[in-house]
């Protein structure tokens, strides 16, 4: 300021927009953000100065909103439309409020809400209203003022729920009408049965669906039917009951007895012809039927013999012992002569010897009746002799074969006799003996005569193995070859089990070793023995895989633990490389996490062993250009920054990698300034450990990063 200075002022947006005082005063008039510029005159020159966005002027917010919602839900979205504001109020029609610049709301019943927002600034508020409807899908549900009864039946129906724009879709079955589309209809069953009832309730938000299945029970008067179930000449009679629509059956069988059963069996104690009546009843009335049964009652068959057993040739007189006229006899002799006869007492002729059954058959008009009795004609001749023989040594076991024979005499030829039936004689001495045996029954007696030869054997003992040698565990199955042996006897020392008295008997071996085998064999003159000694040859079994490793940066170095004669080995190094080598050394493309596995087999087998080995390099590897190196923030979720001083480098290039060794990201940098700082975005990446290479030349530097 002072004499001799004039004044050239721009006011962006201003009023007004230029001024030549030194103090002008300005007003703005909209919101925004203004320069300032003014230039200082006087003789000697002028000077200028400008500032920039130097005026803030702000202007009263603009409520606006919008909602969007889905019919049938309760939530509403609430998009802010609002220009010019820095704070929101909502007011949700419900006492609920919020704050959020976009909020999203639940509400709790259906209605009609009125939404209001305010937008604030710090010039003042505005104020927007809307309204928003919330509908639900209606729950159908229906009552009845009955649900059983007799035709012709009605049934006022209500259904639920009730108001404006719910529509109403009805099925009922068996009924009249038998669809509706009122809220509370009247429906008219005219036919007896079970039906369903079913029920639509819609609104604009959706629909519901009720079905009450066999809700509406309709009876009518009952119909009377009933089958009877008899043969003549059976005092019983079975009673099925046809009726429809009954609860309850009343039945008059016509000789002063009744029932209250709805399918009875009665006895009938004489015979006649009986008026039987059945009374039906239910809720709704009664029906009577009546119907007539006949009961006959048949013969009963029985005989009687003058004799039932005696010697060939055999007569026997028959009687047929039945009372009442009209009655015929069917008699039949198995084995008899004649076979079959019709006269009420025959005379039979029995030519062979057996045992026989008699039937008779007596029939008259209510039926027939049968009598059998089994075996009831014995009849005999002369014995029959046979018999076996059994030698075992010195003894003898005699099989008695004969046929008829009531008591038996033996004679075995050496001076000694039985009377047994089927005896055991023990003979003093070898040679041939002749015995002879006679049968004696009621009608006679029989001899025959066979000659015994008498040499004792004495046993032998052999046997074979079904293998000799092999591997634990090792099973042998040994088979006896021992000859006149009664008895046998295994001893399998090592062996599972380590006796035996079975023929054939399976061994397990679980030890490496030789091991002898005994068998004994006996019988009644004595025993032998056969010992083979270190038979049985059993080899360890597979090996057991084991090693140990020895990392020196990528180059590892495996050694196997478990060494010997006709082992073999295998190596997955888990990088898709392998080996055959006892002790490989191995080199990895980079650092990462290996699943190694050793596999080590001889003729008995083999074993795996598998273990995870982490190569890690050291995180500057002959790097002497690099002074810093650094990862941040670290740990992070995926957004981080790289930070590099050091020497310049014409050609830097940079992985990501995994820990299985992956690598997930390559990139070459520019670091000829000797200054580097770039910014990473893995936040797709899985949640792990990573690690960060940088190579130059030969020359690596890592750095771990966890991304959480």
């Amino acid at each position: 300021s002072g004499d001799g200075l004039t004044y050239a002022w721009v006011f962006e947006g201003g009023n007004p927009a230029t001024s030549a005082v030194a103090n002008p005063t300005i007003v703005y008039e909209n919101a925004g953000e203004f320069s300032v510029s003014l230039i200082v005159s006087n003789a000697a020159g002028s000077d200028t100065i400008e500032e920039a966005t130097l005026i803030t002027i702000d202007s009263l917010p603009t409520a606006s909103f919008e909602i969007s919602t889905t019919l049938g839900e309760s939530n509403a979205n609430f998009a802010n439309n609002s220009t010019n504001a820095d704070g929101y109020t909502w007011d949700f029609g419900d006492g609920e409020s919020s704050e959020s610049a976009n909020p999203t709301h639940t509400y709790e019943a259906d209605g009609t809400y009125l939404v209001q927002m305010i937008a604030t600034n710090a010039c003042g508020s505005d104020t927007t209203e809307q309204e928003i409807v919330i509908l639900s899908p209606p729950e159908a549900g229906f009552t009845a003022n009955e649900t059983s009864g007799c035709a012709p039946f009605e049934v006022n129906f209500s259904g639920q729920p009730s108001g404006d724009g719910l529509t109403y879709a009805w099925i009922f079955e068996g009924g009249n009408p038998a669809t509706s589309a009122v809220a509370n209809p009247m429906v008219v069953y005219e036919n007896a049965g079970e039906f369903s009832v079913s029920l639509i309730v819609s609104n604009a938000a959706g629909s519901d669906t009720i079905e009450e299945t066999s809700l509406v029970v309709v009876d009518s008067l009952p119909i009377a039917g009933f089958n009877i179930d008899y043969n003549i000449g059976d005092n019983f009679a079975n009673f099925a009951n046809t009726s429809s629509q009954g609860l309850s059956y009343y039945w008059h069988f016509g000789d002063d007895s009744t029932s209250t059963e709805e399918n009875p069996i009665h006895e009938f104690l004489l015979d006649g012809t009986y008026e039987i009546e059945l009374i039906v009843e239910n809720e709704c009335g009664a029906d009577t039927l009546n119907q007539a049964v006949t009961i006959v009652t048949p013969p009963k068959a029985d005989f009687q013999a003058s004799t039932t057993n005696g010697c060939l040739p055999f007569e026997v007189q028959f009687a047929g012992q039945t009372p009442g006229e009209g009655t015929t006899f069917a008699w039949t002799f198995i084995g008899g002569n004649p076979a079959t006869s019709t006269l009420q007492n025959p005379v039979v002729v029995y030519e062979a010897a057996g045992s026989f059954d008699v039937v008779l058959v007596l029939s008259n008009a209510a039926g027939e009746d049968t009598a059998m009795i089994e075996n009831y004609i014995v009849v005999e001749d002369i014995p029959t002799p046979g018999f076996s023989s059994f030698v075992n040594g010195f003894t003898v076991q005699f099989e008695n074969t004969s046929i008829a024979g009531f008591s038996y005499v033996w004679d075995f030829g050496d001076g000694n006799s039985s009377e047994e039936e089927t005896p055991i004689h023990i003979y003093e001495t070898e040679g041939v003996f002749t015995v002879t045996l006679m049968v004696v029954n009621d009608c006679g007696s029989e001899s025959i005569a066979e000659d015994i030869e008498i040499n004792v054997d004495f046993p032998t003992a052999d046997f074979t193995a079904s293998i000799e040698e092999g591997c634990v565990p090792l099973i042998v199955e040994f088979a006896s070859l021992s000859e006149n042996a009664d008895s046998i006897a295994w001893s399998f020392p090592g062996g599972t089990p380590a006796t035996s008295n079975v023929l054939n008997p399976i061994v397990i071996y679980d030890e490496p070793g030789l091991y002898d085998v005994l068998l004994e064999a006996f019988n009644a003159f004595g025993d032998a023995t056969i010992m083979e000694a270190a038979l049985i040859s059993v080899g360890a079994g597979p090996p057991e895989a084991n090693f140990t490793y020895e990392a020196n940066g990528l180059n590892v170095n495996f050694q196997a633990q478990t060494i010997g004669d006709g082992l073999s080995y295998e190596w997955l190094f888990g990088d898709e490389t392998s080996s055959l080598e006892m002790n490989p050394s191995h080199t990895y493309g980079g650092p990462g996490t290996y699943e190694v596995f050793m596999i080590i087999s001889n003729e008995c087998g083999a074993d795996t062993i598998g273990m995870e080995i982490e190569l890690i390099v050291n995180e500057l590897e002959n790097m002497e250009w690099v002074d810093q190196f650094e990862l941040f923030p670290n740990p992070n979720n995926g957004q981080f920054s790289l930070l590099l001083r050091g020497h310049p480098q014409q050609i830097l290039q940079i992985q990501v990698i995994n820990v299985i060794g992956q690598t997930l990201y390559r990139d070459d940098l520019d670091f000829r300034t000797g200054y580097l700082k770039k910014a990473f975005d893995f936040s797709r990446m899985p949640a792990g450990i990573y690690l960060v290479q940088l190579q130059s030349g030969k020359s690596f530097a890592y750095k771990k990063v966890l991304i959480e």
